[in-house]
């Protein structure tokens, strides 16, 4: 109890339990009151109320939360929790009883302690009201003096808050007990009313408003106001209150108001003294000039309308600066440059020099948003990164942007660049940015085409080949093609050979002059190319020396060798394939062997080498040096660029030195007869 006198916690209309503080003097408190209002002729309402079962009513953790909020807590708190509950009761009746039932609220009487709870419950019982309170504990008294409607409206407000506040609370008003009483004597509700406070004259500016205000005393007062020889305004408000209100005062409006007062018992009316309304001639702006948002080099008007007695002047400004001779209601702004942004006003004058001023109108000078740089279009390799620029102008504006591909919206396109990186097939089509600024305009770039590309590549080559005079060859180059078409042309030994630009190249009927190295030159649409593999072309010619070689025990042997002119193969005629080197300085071709054909039959006179050149890389040269009938021909090592014998030249050869041993032998057989004939003589 001490913590909550010293802290003056418990309010001070509480007399319950209270050291120095009694229901005597609570009495004479409230009869004192009584007294001074009956003195002074008025009506006293007093509401007496009474709590049902108060103590009982106390919810114990709404009691917890209040002895918190008042600054009891800890151990203190904690033992009047345990005071308060794990409480049960019972009912016995004729010896049978009922089930222990806990017990949430209420607090046990017969302890000291009980009524400071109690009151520490309902401290807050005073909190917004109006009239006058008194409490004893548990019982209630409130009361006011009426001095006019308005205080039986504030008295019956204050009963509202008290009955919301116990049903917040959980507590009961016992209305049985409950009552409304009125203290007064014949006199005073017999006596009319008088006024405390008349109304006063007052000069409002033309446009303003008007009050009028006044007050009088005595029971159920009746009030109304009159006006001079007219009716009431149609902005009049409060005819039938202590205050009458005139919004918008034109200068009809100026004239005498007062009121007369009066009260339900019919008593005569009572007038207040006149108060005289004037209103002055200083101009009203009724309509200001409305703030503007227009494009560059267009026009903007802006207007304004006024109110008032006598002629007007006008004078624009901007930024508070007059504008030369802008005197008008409105002011014309055409071919708005970006130096107009600002803020407009009108200040309007009348012939006393009365002045007023506009609100202010703001001026935004914008410009619809410009790409000036449109995006390129781009060609990217596959699993490339490309980016796309748009560079916009603009006045006073702040842009968003949006990319798009095909005219749909790219996620997360929103920045002045689009970076596309580790580019597919999927990302090739048509870009471009939409800028749209803080108004909603919107502006788009031109389209920007993105193709995706890859490089050729040649995924099988020409392979290299060898085939007899007369034969036909065929080389295939085979690329990769993605998203490109491809052009080919071929080549022969590095030269472009002529309408030889599909993805094969047939040769028929070959010739010597078509040995060499193939190759295919591929080439996309933007001329980027990529050369394949080198195929080297073989040349060669059969020899048939199978009927011209002597053989061991025939009698062709002293034959010469002679081209094979048919197709005969090697087996059964002992042939030689002979190909032709690549051409030599001089320009000439010699005839090589074949390094490729198969052995011929066993037992022949004639067999190919059967040890490897001794010069690898190069075909063998036949040369008569090497030449033998019965171990076949030598691995020739001769240089085939210094090789200038003929397949015909080689056979003139042939035939010279067997015809040079007929004649070696003739002449030494001559010799021989001769030297013979000598002899015998």
């Amino acid at each position: 109890m001490k913590h909550l006198e010293s802290n003056n916690i418990l309010t001070d209309v509480q007399y319950g339990f209270r050291s120095k503080r009694s229901c005597e003097a609570q009495l004479f408190l409230a009869v004192d009151d009584f007294a001074r209002a009956v003195d002074n002729k008025v009506q006293v309402d007093v509401a007496i109320l009474d709590f049902a079962k108060a103590f009982d009513k106390v919810a114990h953790a709404r009691l917890a939360h209040k002895l918190n909020f008042y600054g009891i807590r800890g151990e203190l708190l904690q033992w009047l929790q345990s005071f308060l509950t794990n409480r049960t009761q019972k009912v016995i009746i004729d010896g049978r009883q009922s089930s222990p039932c806990s017990v949430t609220s209420g607090v046990p009487q017969g302890s000291v302690l009980v009524p400071v709870l109690f009151l520490i419950y309902i401290n807050d019982i005073v909190t917004n009201i109006h009239s006058q309170l008194r409490l004893f504990a548990d019982d209630c008294l409130v009361y006011r003096p009426i001095y006019s409607p308005e205080d039986h409206k504030i008295l019956q407000s204050d009963l509202d808050t008290l009955s919301s506040w116990a049903d917040i609370w959980q507590m009961e008003f016992n209305v049985s007990k409950c009552c409304i009483m009125q203290i007064s004597t014949p006199h005073s509700a017999m006596k009319p009313p008088k006024f405390t406070s008349h109304p006063e004259s007052t000069t409002v500016q033309l446009g303003q408003t008007a009050i009028f205000s006044c007050h009088a005393i005595g029971y159920d007062v009746e009030y109304k106001w009159i006006i001079e020889k007219r009716m009431f305004p149609s902005t009049a408000s409060g005819m039938d209150t202590n205050t009458l209100t005139i919004i918008d005062v034109k200068s009809s409006d100026a004239t005498t108001y007062s009121c007369t007062i009066n009260n339900d018992k019919g008593n005569t009316l009572i007038t207040s003294h006149p108060a005289t309304l004037t209103v002055t001639g200083q101009p009203k702006v009724t309509v200001d000039p409305s703030s503007e948002r227009v494009k560059i080099a267009s026009s903007v008007k802006f207007t304004t309308t006024v109110r008032g007695v006598g002629k007007f002047t006008y004078q624009w400004r901007r930024n508070g600066v007059e504008i030369d001779e802008e005197t008008r209601k409105s002011l014309t702004i055409k071919n708005v440059a970006t130096n107009d942004q600002g803020d407009y006003d009108c200040v309007v004058c009348n012939e006393y020099d009365d002045k007023v001023a506009s609100n202010k109108a703001n001026l935004v000078v914008y410009s619809l948003p410009k790409v000036t740089v449109d995006p390129s279009s781009n060609r990217v390799e596959i699993g490339g990164t490309v980016k796309f620029t748009a560079t916009v102008s603009g006045v006073g504006e702040n842009f968003s942007y949006q990319w798009r591909h095909n005219n749909s919206d790219i996620e997360g396109g929103t920045g002045i660049h689009l970076t596309i990186n580790d580019v597919t097939k999927n990302d090739q089509g048509n870009y471009d940015c939409v800028v749209c600024n803080e108004y909603e305009d919107k502006v788009t770039s031109n389209k920007a085409n993105l193709v995706v590309y890859s490089l050729p590549k040649v995924t099988v080559g020409p392979s290299s080949n060898r085939v007899e005079i007369g034969g036909t060859v065929k080389f295939t180059a085979t690329v990769s093609d993605v998203v490109e078409k491809f052009r080919y042309q071929w080549r022969q030994n590095n030269v472009e050979i002529d309408r030889a630009t599909s993805s094969t190249y047939t040769i028929k009927k070959v010739k010597e002059r078509h040995q060499g190295d193939y190759d295919c030159i591929v080439c996309n649409e933007y001329e980027e190319k990529v050369a394949s593999n080198k195929a080297n072309l073989v040349v060669y010619i059969q020899h048939d020396f199978g009927n011209r070689l002597s053989r061991p025990g025939s009698s062709q042997s002293s034959k010469s060798p002679t081209v094979n002119p048919g197709n005969t193969s090697p087996q059964d005629t002992g042939c030689i394939n002979v190909v032709f080197a690549s051409r030599s300085s001089q320009g000439s071709r010699t005839p090589l062997i074949d390094p490729k054909v198969d052995n011929p039959s066993e037992g022949t006179d004639f067999a190919p080498p059967k040890s490897p050149p001794r010069n690898p890389g190069k075909a063998p040269v036949i040369t008569m040096d090497e030449y033998n009938p019965h171990q076949g021909t030598g691995g020739g090592n001769q240089d085939p660029g210094n090789q200038e014998s003929s397949f015909f030249k080689r056979h003139f050869k042939i035939w010279m030195v067997a015809i040079g041993s007929g004649m070696l032998l003739l002449l030494v057989v001559l010799i021989t007869v001769i030297l013979a004939t000598q002899l015998s003589s």
